[in-house]
Parts: structure tokens; sequence; C-alpha cells
């Protein structure tokens, strides 16, 4: 439902600014598909807007029964996964963001959490430690979204985003409300992130699906 889990398939998303200007896209790669097409590696390609790879990233996704498990570290912005492209990020624990195979309007989906330790290339010593939590999903509606790949029936689903930074001794937290739009068979179609005080921080949009 969430993903094209056919090895080789990909999907493009545009994503815009605060201003709501195209400032790059982000395209997903199914990279390898095993165990009957109910698990799948994926990497994210960051681009801007020139077409200058930013960042990348590799997570995996899974099906566990009814339930699609999605890495957390894929929903990590693009900008902050940009700041450690020259470091290495350990994963201390498991955390899978968890999507049933049949969506409910007025639903309450799983809270999800991770954290990881960031060090030099090659070094063993923590610099930096980064933790994500996301709290609060709702199924709140059912919409219609046009994008630039098409227009599609989704199910809106809101949440809200804690990420900090921990330096030493000092913590520096962020704290983001999101919407994201999934359409059955597609996948995610739109995500929109605010801060805490509403103002709307970016956006991302379906533009390209190459199964």
């Amino acid at each position: 439902m969430y993903y094209p889990l056919k090895t080789g398939s990909s999907f493009e998303m545009i994503s815009y600014n605060s201003k709501e200007e195209p400032n790059g896209t982000v395209t997903y790669y199914i990279k390898e598909v095993r165990n009957d097409s109910t698990e799948a590696d994926l990497m994210s390609e960051v681009k801007d807007k020139k077409g200058k790879v930013q960042s990348s990233a590799t997570y995996t996704v899974f099906c566990k029964g009814t339930e699609m498990n999605i890495d957390i570290k894929a929903l990590i912005p693009a900008a902050t996964l940009d700041g450690y492209k020259d470091m290495d990020l350990k994963a201390k624990g498991e955390g899978y963001m968890v999507m049933p195979s049949v969506l409910t309007v007025g639903a309450t989906l799983p809270d999800a959490a991770m954290s990881w330790d960031i060090t030099a290339k090659g070094q063993a010593m923590v610099m930096t430690t980064l933790s994500m939590s996301v709290n609060n999903r709702m199924v709140e509606a059912k919409d219609t979204i046009t994008v630039p790949a098409g227009t599609f029936e989704c199910y809106r689903i809101t949440a809200e985003t804690h990420m900090e930074t921990a330096i030493g001794g000092m913590k520096i937290p962020i704290d983001m409300k999101t919407i994201e739009y999934f359409a059955p068979g597609v996948g995610l179609v739109k995500s929109i992130t605010y801060n805490k005080n509403d103002k709307l921080q970016g956006s991302t949009a379906l533009s390209k699906i190459n199964n």
C-alpha cells in the first residue's frame, strides 16, 4: 500500500521552502526486495534546485502481519541529513513508524522514537546524539489531493515530531507539526511541515512514479 516494493522502481517528491517555492527534489529508490516482497531496502537522494546531490540515506521497510514498518530515519529532514553527510550515524535500538494495511478515519496510530550517535568518519568518539520521536498520529480525514504526478484520493495523517540534538551538555530541541497524505496503492503523495507556532516550514509533493 505504501511503497511500490519492486526492485528498481522509484518515486520522486518535489520539495518546497517556507515561501512555497520549489527548492529541490527527494527521490526514493527501491534498491532490494526480499522475503517474498515483504521487506525492502530504500535509498533517498536529495538534490537542490540545480540538480546537485546534497545528501543520501538508506533505510528499511518491512511488513509484519497486516502492518508496514518504516524506519524512522526516513523522516529526518533533508537539511538535517545534509549537515551530517560527512559523518557516521549509528542507530541506538530500533525505531519504526507503523502503518496498518487498512486506514480508517478517526484512527490513532502508534508513536515512534529513535536516536543516533553521530561520529566523525572512522572514529569511535561520539560527537553528537540526535533523537527523534513522532507522537499523536491520527488519521483525520480523506481528501482529494492534486500534485504534479496527478490527482489522488488520500488519507490525511497528522502528527507531532520532536527532534533533539545533544552536544556536550547542551540540548537543542526542534518541535514540528506534520500533515501527510497517503494514497492506497501509491504511498506518500504530499507532506507539509509547520513549526510549533503553526508557521509553514516546507512541503513535498509527488512528482514522478517509475514502476
